[in-house]
């Protein structure tokens, strides 16, 4: 057995590779890396049902249900590279052993030195967390959540970047309906008139703004020289 000391400090540091002791004996069942916070996930992810790792999932759950509450969490090292961690993570795996193996107590399912960045999740792991989330709509707490740390970032070149991934795309005739339903309609309307009311124009912007009305005249002119609506 590898000897693990806590050093939970590591976890405010670049790379961790960490191990989980089972609550119901203290005894070492994964070693694992990530950044920061990624230790905690585990417990969460087997509540919900949705960890990638079915045998870890029903350790964790086991031991919630019998009130042993969730595996313990030790910081093996901190402040690690990426490449450092997978190292680690490893060596460790190879000297504790793998239980699917029959070489020792660990649930991981690989020898490490790929952990979650290189991970892909088997076909019943994704439905599983795809049905999870299937239909469920966020609630305002949830919303803020996700708002909360990008309210008043500024972000200068995200309207380039939507443009160009929008340039040249054919809007369908749905879309195209709705923009014109949009854009008749009296909430609209009124919105527009209360954000320009007494608003003073220069010369210039004036001066864009007629051309674009006659442009919109023009193009809603028929080849005879008369209006023809088609909205």
């Amino acid at each position: 057995m590898v000897k693990v000391t806590n050093t939970s400090a590591a976890c405010d540091h670049k790379f961790v590779v960490y191990a989980l002791h089972r609550a119901a004996t203290d005894s070492v069942i994964y070693i694992g890396k990530g950044l920061r916070k990624r230790p905690l996930v585990h417990e969460r992810m087997s509540r919900k049902g949705t960890h990638y790792n079915n045998h870890l999932m029903n350790v964790i759950n086991k031991d919630l249900r019998n009130g042993y509450g969730p595996p313990a969490i030790i910081i093996i090292k901190g402040n690690l590279s990426e490449n450092e961690a997978f190292i680690l993570e490893k060596q460790l795996i190879a000297e504790i052993g793998r239980s699917d193996l029959k070489t020792g107590p660990l649930l991981n399912k690989s020898d490490g030195g790929d952990g979650p960045s290189g991970h892909l999740p088997p076909p019943e792991a994704v439905e599983r967390i795809a049905s999870f989330w299937r239909g469920r709509k966020m609630t305002p707490e949830d919303i803020e959540r996700c708002v909360a740390p990008r309210r008043g970032v500024k972000r200068p070149n995200s309207g380039k970047a939507i443009s160009a991934a929008k340039k040249g795309r054919p809007l369908s005739e749905t879309g195209r309906e709705g923009i014109r339903k949009a854009a008749r309609s009296i909430e609209r309307r009124a919105k527009l008139s209360k954000a320009f009311k007494g608003r003073k124009f220069s010369d210039e912007t004036k001066a864009k703004m007629s051309l674009a009305a006659k442009a919109r005249t023009d193009r809603k002119r028929g080849c005879d020289g008369k209006y023809c609506y088609h909205g």
